[in-house]
């Protein structure tokens, strides 16, 4: 098994429920971790066999900006259905935080888990 992962990925989101969330962005934190059982990367050495960490950051990067998300669950969600469908994972694991989200916490937040 193989782990490929993203650590504090910071984006610009319109997500909340409240009406200035609505149309104020504010900064989301992701971490992102997908699992595989690939190994053909360990003998070709080629980013093809693998999970491209990059092209995982810029495929949420574009979600999360282009989306509008009412809760931090429904952009978790999205965020893992895409992941999901465009790479050969069997398991992937989304947390998203908002930094700001209560004065006396350093984030408030979501981690889920899904299966391919």
């Amino acid at each position: 098994m193989t782990t490929v992962f993203i650590k504090a990925l910071t984006v610009n989101a319109i997500v909340g429920i409240h009406p200035d969330e609505r149309v104020a962005r504010q900064p989301v934190v992701i971490d992102i971790e997908l699992e595989s059982t690939r190994e053909d990367v360990y003998a070709s050495a080629a980013i093809a066999d693998t999970i491209d960490y990059a092209d995982v950051a810029r495929r949420v990067t574009d979600l999360v900006t282009q989306g509008r998300f009412s809760l931090l669950e429904v952009m978790a969600q999205a965020i893992a259905d895409t992941l999901l469908a465009t790479y050969r994972a069997n398991r992937v694991q989304v947390q998203v935080a908002k930094p700001r989200a209560l004065e006396q916490a350093q984030a408030a937040g979501i981690r889920i888990t899904r299966e391919a």
